[in-house]
């Protein structure tokens, strides 16, 4: 119901016990397919979480920063089973955002979070936004699987217009005043 990407396959570290609760595989002959299962009761009566520890985890890590936000990220980490991370493994703040745009992948995946994500890190800094644009689909000449963060379907362009929604036209049809986003 939900194919997963290559991009998503290739984000889960060896060991991170998150994938096995996230992607089902299947295998029909020769053709293979992978799907979200995170939560797979198809009525819609799993629970969805409004907010969970990992995200504060995760918020904390981010907000505290390389020096004192390590702590949290390696308590997350811990609880999936993958080994803690060292100020030798993360070594400037560029590297440790990107760890933590990681973890955010892997761990919200399905549950609504990733394109507010993207926003956010999009507008932060230069290496927010290079990291954001290293996720776009493949280009000409690539093969799935050649770039390993690239999306078999995301496609975001150099201004990142698709970043903000279009504003409806019968929006701007009531107001005068509001121009329509860049790009739409």
């Amino acid at each position: 119901m939900f194919p997963v990407d290559n991009a998503l396959m290739n984000a889960f570290e060896p060991g991170d016990n998150r994938k096995a609760a996230t992607v089902r595989t299947l295998t029909n002959g020769t053709t293979t397919t992978r799907d979200l299962v995170k939560y797979p009761d198809p009525n819609g009566v799993d629970p969805y979480p409004i907010v969970r520890i990992a995200e504060m985890y995760l918020i904390a890590a981010e907000a505290e920063g390389r020096e004192n936000g390590l702590k949290w990220l390696n308590a997350l980490r811990a609880s999936r089973g993958l080994k803690a991370l060292t100020a030798a493994d993360i070594t400037d703040d560029d590297a440790y955002e990107a760890r933590i745009m990681q973890e955010r992948r892997v761990e919200f995946v399905g549950e609504g979070l990733r394109w507010y994500d993207l926003r956010r890190w999009f507008k932060r800094n230069a290496a927010g936004r290079k990291a954001v644009l290293q996720l776009r689909c493949y280009q000409a000449g690539e093969t799935a699987g050649s770039r390993p963060a690239a999306s078999d379907a995301m496609n975001i362009s150099e201004d990142g217009h698709e970043l903000l929604w279009p504003v409806p036209t019968v929006a701007r049809d009531n107001d005068s005043a509001l121009d329509q986003n860049p790009g739409y």
